[in-house]
């Protein structure tokens, strides 16, 4: 059986990047329309994998009924391949980055039938060399088999972004960017058919899956729906299921990297993981019930490297000076009575100098350094809404803190200038609950706040805008972290962890390895998956979804009126090895990647709504500051007390 890719060209060459910096892409090119089928990588498979060396057919995924879509039969030698009846438009799920790579390889050589060898999957687009797993591979510039640009490969990352999010008949003909790829800024519904604006994911204001129009997961329905059948919801070039089905498989730029990129969300998410400035990263091996991908023509031209727009790489002017100078409190807008100050329990986290974890890259840090052992809680938060927004003109506060029942846990009244904040009963005390609903620039000026000492005042470079993050002369992203605090001349004494400092506290622990140090699969000290269903005392435990089971509820019926928080530090016999608490489930969280100017900042550890694949130590986030969730909070970093005063 031939397989027929169907593609859509990409044009408007030389485009700008949208604000989050991908999408540039400076030749024109061809994207599949679809997303890569059940029907079509049968084929492939019966092609190829008469004997399947390198595990081309994963049974235990393939074959499942929430997304299954292959049968194997025979013997090892005389492998054949069917879909199962009625899956054949359903994308392909339970693929690598290598079984990707591998499909359009054969693709781009024509595809060929014999055993998997340099003339059919290891070589064309990408020089595999049989590998399976470790670092991911450049796109060949040239098919060493054809002698020409591979027809078909992985997008790029920039390739597929474009092709989901970009219009040029946005901005009065200029090009822009849409949020969803559906042509659309506003969250999608999720009904198959002709209605415009629906994707196959989970409705957030009923819980409903889009297959089933039902709440609550049936472990023998399939959650996948043919490709192409939300038929009035396709992208400006004429693209479906950009958003929703199945999260894609990306190449990372062109970079080898023991990591790949995944974008678009699936069945199994909500809206906020479905928009452009969301985008999820996992080992080249990784496989799972709700990825797949789809392919490119690559452009005929080698492309330059990606680059951002002039303007985004421009500093704003400056903030002129705000009414209340550094160092003064406004008597006139703020009640002069204390605020019990928040003392964060810290832990050090030694072994500086550590060497990093060899399956994923991370973890290598040169100093010692001190984390709160908690995320920052409801009743924190709340603290410091009442010091420094009784004006709230950078939007600390996101009404779904207090209407979202999810997570619901501070009350504001007042109006503007008397704004106050309180802690609400949501089944229980709020309080000591993470704060969920925080961007990054939330985090930075909480840290801001806490390097200043806790100063009730206006929101300024005295208490919120300066201290750890220069945020009063920010750009559209997040700033570098400051060397020097100006407001104490001395290091930020708090500010939000690197990626490498967040990673080693959760899963490094110096007694690994006959004491020479190694690394967790989980921040719970364990490689085993944590376990999500209550008991009294126990290890490895963490408040995750697996089996699509909710911590709280016990249940796999999502309801938009249930709280599914636990308290931070509950699991109290599932710390990390230096004695942190919920690196691993509750809420993502935020990191500094490498604390220096980006677009996007990382989140990691996974959440209530998650399994636990998401809160692997080979499994990244990483979205634009400023999103804001149900799903993700925040920890603080410290130097160690040696560091600053020794």
């Amino acid at each position: 059986m031939s397989v027929k890719i169907e593609t859509v060209s990409i044009k408007d060459k030389g485009n700008r990047s949208d604000s989050t910096g991908y999408g540039r892409v400076d030749a024109n090119y061809s994207i599949g329309k679809y997303e890569v089928t059940v029907g079509q990588y049968s084929a492939f498979l019966n092609a190829v994998a008469a004997s399947d060396p390198y595990s081309l057919y994963n049974k235990g995924l393939m074959t499942g009924a929430l997304n299954g879509g292959i049968t194997r039969s025979g013997a090892d030698g005389s492998y054949g391949y069917s879909p199962v009846s009625g899956t054949e438009n359903f994308p392909i799920t339970g693929v690598s980055w290598f079984d990707a790579a591998r499909f359009s390889n054969w693709l781009a050589n024509g595809q060929p039938s014999g055993p998997c060898t340099s003339a059919t999957t290891e070589d064309g687009a990408y020089n595999l060399s049989g590998a399976i797993g470790g670092l991911s591979v450049s796109r060949n510039k040239i098919n060493p088999n054809t002698g020409v640009v591979p027809a078909f490969a992985l997008p790029t990352e920039n390739e597929w972004y474009k092709a989901a999010y970009y219009s040029p008949k946005l901005n009065h003909g200029r090009g822009g960017y849409y949020k969803y790829a559906t042509k659309s800024n506003t969250a999608p519904g999720n009904l198959i058919g002709g209605a415009r604006n629906q994707v196959n994911y989970i409705l957030d204001a009923s819980g409903k899956y889009s297959v089933t129009q039902k709440a609550g997961v049936d472990y023998s329905q399939n959650y996948l729906s043919s490709i192409g059948s939300f038929t009035g919801s396709k992208g400006y070039y004429g693209t479906f299921d950009q958003n929703g089905s199945v999260w894609e498989i990306l190449s990372d730029q062109g970079q080898n990297k023991l990591f790949v990129p995944l974008r678009g969300g699936g069945w199994t998410s909500l809206a906020s993981l479905l928009q452009s400035g969301y985008r999820l990263g996992v080992g080249t091996n990784s496989e799972a019930v709700n990825a797949g991908f789809r392919v490119v023509n690559p452009p005929s031209q080698p492309q330059s490297t990606p680059r951002l727009s002039p303007q985004l790489l421009r500093l704003h002017t400056q903030a002129s000076q705000d009414n209340n100078k550094a160092g003064r409190s406004d008597a006139s807008d703020h009640s002069q009575r204390a605020l019990q100050p928040i003392r964060l329990d810290l832990v050090t986290v030694g072994d500086a100098n550590n060497s990093t974890d060899p399956l994923t890259g991370f973890g290598a840090v040169d100093h010692k350094y001190q984390i709160s052992t908690k995320a920052i809680t409801i009743g924190q938060y709340t603290r410091f809404l009442n010091a420094v927004a009784r004006k709230d003109p950078h939007h600390l506060f996101n009404p779904s803190m207090q209407s979202d029942l999810n997570i619901a846990g501070i009350k504001r009244t007042g109006r503007s200038g008397r704004y106050h904040y309180s802690v609400i009963d949501n089944t229980g005390s709020s309080a000591d609950r993470p704060i969920t609903y925080v961007s990054w620039f939330d985090a930075a000026r909480f840290a801001n706040w806490m390097s200043n000492g806790q100063r009730i005042g206006k929101q300024s470079r005295a208490t919120t805008e300066d201290g750890a993050y220069a945020l009063h002369a920010a750009w559209k992203g997040a700033p570098a972290k400051n060397t020097i605090n100006p407001n104490t001349g001395a290091s930020p004494s708090f500010y939000v962890p690197s990626e490498n400092e967040w990673y080693k506290a959760a899963y490094f622990s110096s007694a690994l390895n006959d004491n020479k140090g190694g690394y967790y699969v989980y921040a719970t000290q364990s490689n085993s998956v944590p376990v999500s269903t209550p008991s009294v005392g126990g290890q490895n435990e963490a408040n995750l979804a697996n089996n699509f089971l909710f911590y709280n509820t016990q249940s796999n019926v999502y309801d938009p009126i249930t709280n599914y928080l636990t308290d931070v530090g509950f699991f109290a016999n599932s710390r990390s090895y230096y004695g942190t608490y919920d690196q691993t489930g509750l809420v993502y969280q935020w990191n500094d990647l490498n604390a220096e100017r980006s677009l996007e900042r990382g989140l990691r550890g996974g959440y209530w709504f998650s399994a636990g694949q998401s809160s692997m130590s080979s499994t990244f986030n990483t979205a634009t500051p400023d999103r804001e969730s149900s799903d993700a909070g925040f920890r603080l970093a410290a130097p160690d007390p040696l560091l600053m005063f020794g």
